[in-house]
């Protein structure tokens, strides 16, 4: 890939061209994807509080101290969880919504996004799997984490480990998904090229002047 290609597609990341008609349809699909990913932000933290309260209780809590502080704990972690997640889901949304709209109708971006949005889920899953595992085994020197857990007045230190293990394994299989899903968009043949001028990643694409 040429300098020019290259400096014109950073160009359309910072400052995206595309016809205001598209607008609608990708501000939806970055609308489902913050809702999914807000969904599986609840569900994903309800699921780690069980196995690590302190992790929400003594560090989460603080980060979100804005959050109301008269109601359930889970009702809590679920408001942390989809609030978490929904931005980062709306920002990927956004990105995958400007490689479909510009290739596909309507219709279809929406569709091949929602294809793209559960091979994303997959992906972000498979990682926090992984990332249980890696906790597992984290968890059983926890000397490099005594700083840590003296600083947040840890009590039980091997499931907050774990827990903080799988969270960070979530958010680098959530970028890797990103990435990985943007390019199957780019390379999966479109069914409607409205202006390929404007495409995020076009051939040829425009430059910033």
């Amino acid at each position: 890939m040429e300098q020019k290609q290259i400096w014109g597609i950073i160009c359309r990341l910072i400052i995206p061209r595309f016809r205001i008609t598209w607008l609608p349809t990708i501000l939806l699909i970055a609308l489902l994807g913050s809702l999914i990913a807000g969904v599986y932000g609840i569900l994903h933290d309800q699921l780690t509080y069980t196995i690590s309260a302190e992790y929400y209780t003594k560090v989460k809590f603080y980060q979100f101290h804005y959050l109301p502080e008269n109601v359930p704990n889970r009702v809590r972690v679920g408001m942390i969880g989809f609030l978490a997640t929904a931005g980062m889901g709306g920002i990927f949304g956004w990105f995958l919504g400007r490689i479909a709209v510009p290739r596909h109708s309507c219709r279809n971006a929406i569709r091949v996004c929602l294809n793209a949005f559960g091979l994303l889920f997959l992906i972000t899953l498979s990682a926090g799997i992984l990332g249980y595992a890696m906790g597992g085994l984290a968890a059983r020197d926890t000397g490099k984490w005594e700083q840590v857990g003296y600083l947040f007045g840890i009590q039980e230190l091997a499931p907050f480990v774990r827990v903080a293990v799988i969270h960070q394994a979530g958010y680098i299989g959530g970028f890797i998904g990103l990435v990985v899903c943007c390019i199957r968009l780019y390379r999966t043949p479109g069914t409607q090229v409205n202006d390929p001028d404007h495409s995020l990643l076009s051939s040829d694409p425009a430059t910033c002047d």
